[in-house]
């Protein structure tokens, strides 16, 4: 038998297993359905004995409220009173028919065999209580009726010996049937209690049968689902043997392999699907141990290793050869992603180079160009270069100007002026486009290039835009060809070194006017001493002196309309402020006046560590320039700002000077 079950399939098992539940559970749910529909006809007839109980109370009620109204008919003096009763003594005539009816009706619904007998007995009861009602007790009620309307037909008329003895024989006579109804109607009463109480007799009895058949069938319920259960149990113990045996033998060898060792093969003692089971993981075994050969071969480096994949669909032994042969793959690409980490690095650390120069530059545009073109040529590696500037400040004889040039590790000056449009250079201004040239004549630089000397194998000319605005162009020549990123980082630098360029030229107008004024200043203070001491001399000197101050006012007025200028206290509060810088910010005086230098500022990290310094320095003497960035009403504005320390007669700084240029189309570049 165990032979024969251990190759049976396990979903043959399985099935044979579920048959012998299933029939268990039929036998009970059969056995318990058929108990469920005997206690069903027995509540049935309950319910319907309970409806009969019901009515036969509700027709001894009607019947005791129509013996009243008898009484009060019999009592009754008035005609109008006569006939109100007469009235409620019709409606309890069709009440209590109904509730017999009922009765009739139900027990028609409620016959059994076994109790059929009562029925009849308390069905005949019914019967003789309807006939003795509808026959004997209604048939007094018309008498006593005809009585009365006899007995107010003679209280209408004349008072006499014979009326009189008629209206006292109708008395007596009228409590003749009231006693006579009375004793009718305890009679009847009487039937119908005897009913009520055969009708309870029978609930109780239902009540018992309903008890004992669950009684009956709970025992054999329980009886049934003992044996069940000791059947399921054995059958569930013995399926479990035949199916766990086998699992555990090849949990043991499964858990194993996870463990990374190479476990014996299967014994096959059983053709189920657990022997195919362990077929299949004796062939798993055998090419574990091909593909641990294959991948130690793999981690030597010899990728010639031999390895054939268990079939098409063999994924592990299709990525291992995949692995063998990308790894060389794999090697190229990290060589290749070097080159580029290489290249990003580059860029990134010349853009960090040139935001620290630019940060840092000074007034002098000579110096800073210099500086740049200097950086820039040893940064690349480039042999030679220049700054060439755009010259605008006649607008019909706008020219570029070399300002700043380098070659060979040496830094070169050169005075050279070039027409908008010619060679190279000219043609780079107008075009706005970047030019590089490989294919170069020998003598091609001398011509058109601006720097001479040994003819280079690459040019680069580089504008310097903001937007569409040329300031200058910046030339590159070397030996060497420059890389596609090396050209990209020299047109990024490009736009930054524009900006601050224009900045840079800006500062140094700023810082031209601001002199001039200055110097303007003394001299007038240097004349008003000379007029002071001089009283003599004041008239023909008035008029040099008038036309000196109109002259004063037109370079502040001048430098009014042109920049915007504040001026703080040493604490850093608001005094002055033109109408310029409101105009711009759209702000009133009064609400500046009084402020301090740091609201509305947004700081950079660097200008936060540096602020207490910035104004020790100003308040020491020191000229400061700052890009400052101020955030006004949710705007933000940029700035260039010249900070000048400004001294009273005694030599004493009393106040600072601040002349800002708007450099906010810049913000976001």
């Amino acid at each position: 038998m165990k032979k024969i079950l251990s190759n049976l399939r396990i979903g043959t098992k399985l099935f044979l297993f579920s048959i012998i539940i299933i029939v268990t559970i039929l036998s009970i749910g059969i056995t318990s359905s058929l108990v469920l529909k005997k206690i069903s006809v027995k509540e049935n007839n309950i319910i319907q004995s309970i409806s009969i109980s019901d009515a036969i109370f509700e027709a001894k009620y009607f019947l005791r409220s129509d013996m009243q109204i008898f009484m009060e008919i019999s009592k009754s003096t008035e005609s109008e009173k006569l006939r109100y009763w007469q009235g409620e003594h019709d409606f309890q005539i069709i009440f209590f028919n109904d509730q017999i009816k009922k009765i009739q009706d139900n027990y028609i619904k409620n016959k059994q065999d076994d109790k059929y007998e009562f029925n009849i007995q308390v069905l005949s009861l019914v019967n003789s209580i309807s006939k003795e009602y509808n026959d004997e007790f209604l048939s007094l009620f018309l008498k006593l009726k005809k009585l009365k309307d006899e007995e107010f037909a003679l209280y209408e008329k004349q008072k006499n010996a014979e009326v009189n003895t008629r209206l006292a024989e109708i008395k007596s006579e009228t409590s003749k049937y009231e006693s006579i109804i009375s004793e009718k109607g305890l009679k009847i009463i009487k039937s119908i209690d005897k009913a009520k109480v055969l009708t309870h007799n029978i609930v109780n009895s239902l009540q018992n049968e309903i008890n004992e058949i669950i009684t009956t069938s709970l025992r054999r319920t329980i009886i049934i689902g003992i044996l069940a259960l000791i059947i399921i149990s054995i059958v569930t113990f013995y399926l479990n043997y035949l199916i766990s045996a086998p699992v555990r033998n090849i949990k043991a060898k499964v858990e194993k392999m996870s463990l990374g060792e190479q476990p014996s093969d299967f014994v096959i003692k059983s053709k189920d699907e657990f022997g195919e089971i362990q077929t299949a993981i004796n062939k798993l075994i055998a090419s574990i141990k091909q593909i641990t050969s294959f991948a130690k071969d793999i981690g030597k480096n010899n990728f010639m290793s031999k390895y054939s994949p268990a079939s098409n669909d063999d994924e592990l032994g299709n990525s291992l050869i995949e692995m063998r042969d990308s790894l060389k793959k794999a090697e190229d690409e990290q060589l290749e992603y070097d080159a580029e980490e290489n290249k990003r690095k580059w860029t990134n650390k010349g853009l960090a180079l040139f935001n620290d120069v630019l940060r840092q530059n000074d007034v002098n545009l000579n110096d800073l160009s210099a500086d740049i073109i200097t950086k820039l040529i040893n940064y690349l590696k480039a042999n030679q270069g220049g700054l060439f500037i755009i010259n605008n400040d006649i607008e019909a004889e706008k020219y570029i100007e070399l300002i700043a040039s380098y070659a060979y590790s040496r830094r070169k000056y050169y005075e050279k002026k070039i027409d908008m449009g010619e060679g190279l250079i000219g043609t780079c201004a107008i075009e706005k486009k970047t030019i590089y040239l490989t294919d170069i004549p020998d003598d091609y630089i001398e011509i058109t290039s601006g720097l001479g000397g040994a003819n280079p194998n690459s040019i680069i000319i580089v504008p310097l835009k903001i937007d569409e605005d040329v300031l200058g162009v910046i030339e590159i020549a070397s030996f060497k060809t420059f890389e596609k990123y090396e050209i990209e980082f020299i047109e990024r630098i490009a736009e930054t070194i524009a900006a601050t360029l224009s900045s840079a030229r800006i500062n140094a107008q700023t810082a031209q006017l601001l002199e001039k004024t200055q110097q303007q200043a003394e001299e007038m203070s240097a004349q008003e001493e000379e007029m002071r001491q001089n009283m003599e001399e004041l008239q023909a000197t008035q008029e040099e002196a008038d036309r000196k101050t109109s002259e004063m006012e037109s370079f502040i007025n001048a430098l009014n309309l042109t920049t915007y200028i504040a001026e703080y206290d040493l604490e850093g509060r608001i005094t002055y402020v033109n109408d310029s810088y409101l105009k711009l910010l759209d702000i009133k005086k009064n609400d500046v006046i009084g402020s301090h230098h740091s609201d509305n500022m947004v700081f950079t990290n660097e200008q936060k560590n540096n602020y207490n310094q910035f104004w020790n320095d100003l308040k020491s003497g020191k000229v400061k320039r700052e890009k400052s960035k101020v955030n006004i009403k949710g705007k933000n504005y940029l700035f260039i700002e010249s900070y000048s320390p400004i001294y009273n007669q005694e030599s004493n700084i009393y106040k600072i000077l601040k002349i800002a240029n708007d450099i906010s189309e810049y913000l976001d570049k």
